[in-house]
């Protein structure tokens, strides 16, 4: 859906790290959004690879958009930017850094469960006596 568009847009006053923006920049759409605090100025370089307007400024917005509809080789150009900025957070990336966490996770001794802490919401309401501990797998492929 996003190869037929050239610009993602996105105006809210508060915005996390958003997917669909990821995923947009990935098929070469150029992303222009409100400048919240989260992680967009980490991935968004404003004039390199998309824009970043301050919230509520409308005016400003309309004017990256018109800039950008004027200037079809500047549209290519930061599409491109956008495509490879988004490299660092392709899946195969995550597979990877997933999988050696896991790897890690199982590699590590088995640590002693505090017992003043409840293993479930279930045994925190039953006696500690009847709570019995899960076996860990440790192979998990």
């Amino acid at each position: 859906i996003w190869r037929d568009h050239d610009v993602f847009l996105q105006c809210s006053d508060f915005e996390g790290t958003s997917n669909s923006m990821l995923e947009s920049m990935a098929q070469g759409t150029i992303p222009v959004v409100t400048q919240t605090e989260s992680g967009l100025a980490g991935i968004i370089e404003h004039g390199v690879n998309g824009f970043l307007v301050p919230v509520g400024d409308m005016e400003a917005m309309a004017g990256v958009l018109c800039g950008l509809a004027e200037d079809p080789a500047q549209l290519r150009k930061l599409g491109r930017a956008a495509h490879e900025a988004t490299k660092p957070y392709a899946m195969e990336v995550y597979v990877e850094k997933f999988v050696a966490l896991l790897d890690e996770t199982m590699a590590a001794p088995l640590r002693a469960w505090p017992a003043s802490r409840p293993r479930s919401l279930a045994c925190a309401r039953a006696t500690r006596a009847a709570c019995s501990p899960s076996p860990r797998r440790r192979n998990w492929r």
